[in-house]
């Protein structure tokens, strides 16, 4: 149980603290955290081991352990729920005011494919790093009608932020006025 609570709650208490500094010391990095999570760890096994007592309240303790646990996630959901209200609201504002156009005759409009190869290097990086011919790939999606953007490179270093781009056909370099260069949100 207590290997448990060490293991699940450690990334969690990790980023709580991470970069904590007291004067030009710095705390929380994962070489001092790992050392207090083992003396726990070898503290927890010392006592339950040379404990004669009934571990009931103990079960209990950890009990209130969990709750406090859960709170402190639903109290950042609500807090990343709050932070991130004002920019939902002003999306769908803009989503409102756009009128959306359909055709009469749907049969007569094309499929369209839109192929993403996430993470996929280009051809002339599989040819140079790989030694690896990409040609019958691309020869058969240019056969088919596709086409493909040779030397193509992502606006974005985040897959969210290009298909949110690409697929509303308009650039996001807005975002960062509403959430602040800082930030770490991807949604």
């Amino acid at each position: 149980m207590r290997l448990l609570f060490l293991f699940f709650s450690y990334g969690r208490i990790y980023e709580q603290i991470k970069g904590f500094k007291i004067g030009n010391f710095v705390i929380g990095g994962h070489r001092y955290l790992l050392v207090v999570w083992l003396i726990l760890f070898i503290l927890g096994t010392y006592f339950t081991i040379r404990t004669k007592k009934n571990l009931r309240n103990f079960s209990n303790i950890l009990n209130v352990i969990a709750v406090v646990l859960v709170l402190f996630s639903l109290v950042n959901i609500g807090f990343y729920k709050f932070k991130t209200k004002d920019i939902k609201e002003d999306n769908n504002v803009i989503l409102q005011d756009e009128e959306i156009s359909v055709s009469e005759n749907l049969a007569e409009l094309p499929d369209i494919y839109y192929i993403i190869l996430d993470g996929y290097a280009g051809e002339s990086s599989l040819e140079e790093f790989y030694d690896y011919d990409n040609h019958e790939f691309t020869n058969f999606l240019t056969e088919k009608g596709f086409y493909v953007a040779c030397k193509s490179r992502c606006n974005y270093p985040w897959t969210t932020s290009s298909l949110a781009s690409s697929l509303n056909m308009e650039y996001i370099n807005y975002l960062s006025d509403k959430v602040g260069l800082e930030s770490d949100d991807r949604t």
